[in-house]
This record gives structure tokens, sequence and C-alpha cells, in this order.
């Protein structure tokens, strides 16, 4: 271990890591390239508000997907305090008097997975804007194919009474996820936790998808549990 110390120095230095989304450059802060971090940054605005009471703080760019795929497929948790810290606008009214309610992945996935990267997007911003975070009163009452490969109306049928909450629901939480496409998966939450006691829901995402297109996403998910 104490050789491995000495040694590190010098072979990150010869063979660096490189960025997750070009995979040319070397990495500047421990995910993205400069250019790459630059890109990231310069599409960054006051995020985005697909609906009211619905905050995404990305565009799901090239680079945002390239980090989300990290996430959620390379078991880089660390990529949700990452793209929570780069948003530049303000959060902190979301964390005041809330509780972030992470949605639950399927529990096979989870053993696959090892991990619910709502929740790591969930602990990310309790870091950084208080609040709270609370697991397991929100959970997953039955199996929903991958919403990814759905069109919007598929994808309403598909997730519809797939989530359970359990009374009492704090009464003002925040629903928190990856990404925002057409909102059924968030809409379901919210209709459970509204069944169980929840005044006042609202939504934050990492990123939004305005075409709804995710083929790319769902030809991971397939990829992910062929593995």
């Amino acid at each position: 271990m104490k050789i491995w110390n000495l040694l590190e120095p010098a072979v990150e230095y010869l063979f660096p890591a490189l960025c997750i989304h070009c995979k040319d450059s070397a990495r500047s802060d421990g995910f993205l390239c400069v250019a790459c971090r630059n890109e990231l940054l310069s599409d960054v605005q006051n995020g985005y508000r697909p609906q009211d009471l619905v905050l995404c703080l990305f565009r799901l760019t090239p680079v945002v997907r390239s980090l989300i795929h990290a996430l959620k497929y390379q078991g880089m948790t660390a990529v949700a305090s990452y793209l929570v810290l780069a948003y530049p606008g303000l959060l902190e009214e979301w964390g005041i008097a809330n509780v972030w309610i992470p949605v639950p992945i399927h529990p096979g996935r989870l053993r696959e997975r090892g991990y619910n990267q709502a929740e790591c997007i969930a602990r990310a911003l309790h870091s950084r804007v208080g609040g709270k975070v609370l697991c397991g009163i929100l959970k997953r009452s039955r199996y929903a194919s991958s919403q990814t490969k759905l069109a919007a109306q598929a994808r309403r049928w598909n997730i519809a009474g797939s989530f359970t909450a359990r009374p009492p629901a704090p009464e003002m939480v925040v629903i928190v996820d990856d990404v925002y496409t057409t909102g059924s998966t968030t809409a379901a939450c919210e209709s459970a936790l509204l069944r169980a006691g929840a005044r006042s829901v609202r939504v934050l995402t990492l990123a939004y998808e305005p075409k709804g297109g995710a083929k790319d996403d769902w030809e991971l998910d397939q990829a992910f549990w062929r593995m």
C-alpha cells in the first residue's frame, strides 16, 4: 500500500483518466475535461420548468447524458453531487421545510445496481440546501416495464398505479429523480403521496428531456440487465 501511495501520482500523470464524455482528453475535475466542463456550464440557465412545481437543473445535452449514464450504469455515484453543485441557480427555497423523497427503483434493479441513483441525488440536494431525505415511504407496488422505450400515452398507462405511499406522508415533499421526460413517473408518485396525506408536492430532477425520446437510455438499461 505504501509503495502504491508513492507511485499513484506518477501513474496518474502518465496515464490520466479520460473525460467520461469525449474520452479524448484528461479529466480536469474528476469527471470531465476542460472543454466538456465548459460545454456543460455554457448551457446552464436557471433550470427548466416543464410543469408548475417542477424544476429540472439541466437540459439533457450529450454531456449531461454521459454524466447520468455514469451515475446509473457505471457506479459513479459522486456524479449526483457533481451536477447538483455545478448548478448555479438558487435551490435554497427547495430545501427549507421540505422532505426529499427519491423515486424508488424496482428491487431487482436495486440488487443488481447496489444503489438507487435518485437517492444519491436526494442526498446531494440535502447536502447543498438542507431539508431531510426520506426513503421507504414511497414504494413500487408492482413492476412496470422500462419507461424509456415508450411514447407519452403508453408511459402513463405503464406506470399508473405502480407506486404506493405509507401514511402519514409529510405535508411538504419534493420528489427526486434523474430525468424528467413526460412526467408520468413523478405524477404517479405524486398521486400516491397525496393519497397518503401530503399537501404540497414538488418535483426536482437533474435533467429534462424535452423531446420525450430516450432510445439510448433504454438500450443501455437492457444491456445492464444482460450483463
